[in-house]
């Protein structure tokens, strides 16, 4: 686990241990500890003591991935189903906007603990709501000409298509933009329109002015459709059992990595 890693080294008294010691110095890596009662004073420096009381960091982070991402529980049936779920939890852990740290310069430990807990009645923040289908999470997905996925947002199951669609545009020039009726939308035409692209989206009937479409190309709007398809192959998407959107943001991004790699 240390290897390639250089500078100073916090751990609890269970790694007390000359020759761990000794053999970590040797590679550049200075191990520091705790003291058992039953051992004799030693002088540590007060930069190291200081930051040696921020252990608890560790700790810190370990509570979050327990109790918020559940990444401890016993419901695998094989070895590789728990490394997936311990893979995907970390995904979420790095998704977390404000993450505890250390400032050197101060030793102080930093944690924002805004969007830490989970509080009732506040389910729309989780990417939560009722739609005809039930208690439910909406996927709003973005693709390329391979079908392969480039970005996600999460609302709850109300939550209408339109109202995403200019974020995951976002930076996209020169492109054609394939979608169906559901994203025919003056603004959002005109927001294509500006970034240089091309907009392959059919009018609805009831539009006194009908837009001319390239329904050939228009075919090729079957791969989004796929690329759902394929993710609900995956039964912790298409069932959710996390509570927080970040934790099923996750795995999200894990299960689209395994289609890039396919």
């Amino acid at each position: 686990m240390t290897q390639g890693i250089t500078g100073l080294l916090f751990a609890d008294k269970g790694y007390i241990c000359k020759k761990l010691f000794l053999r970590l110095y040797k590679k550049g890596l200075k191990l520091i500890t705790g003291l058992k009662k039953n051992m004799k004073n030693c002088l540590m420096n007060w930069n190291e003591k200081i930051l040696l009381r921020k252990r608890s960091l560790v700790e810190t982070v370990f509570d979050y991935l327990k109790n918020k991402l559940q990444i401890e529980h016993a419901r695998h049936r094989s070895p590789i189903n728990a490394f997936v779920h311990i893979l995907s939890t970390l995904i979420s852990y790095q998704l977390k906007p404000s993450k505890p740290s250390i400032s050197y310069d101060y030793c102080f430990l930093i944690h924002n603990n805004s969007g830490y807990s989970y509080k009732k009645d506040q389910q729309a923040q989780q990417a939560l709501g009722r739609s005809k289908g039930g208690f439910t999470t909406k996927i709003h997905a973005c693709v390329d000409a391979l079908g392969n996925p480039l970005r996600f947002v999460l609302t709850p199951g109300q939550s209408s298509e339109i109202k995403q669609a200019l974020e995951l545009i976002k930076g996209f020039h020169h492109a054609n933009v394939l979608g169906d009726k559901a994203f025919d939308c003056d603004e959002f035409i005109q927001q294509i329109e500006s970034q240089q692209c091309i907009s392959v989206i059919p009018p609805r009937s009831n539009r006194k002015v009908q837009r001319e479409v390239d329904y050939t190309l228009y075919k090729e709007r079957h791969l989004i459709e796929c690329f759902f398809s394929k993710i609900k192959h995956f039964r912790r998407i298409f069932s959710r059992f996390d509570k927080m959107a970040i934790a099923y943001m996750g795995f999200l991004a894990f299960a689209s990595t395994v289609i890039w790699l396919r």
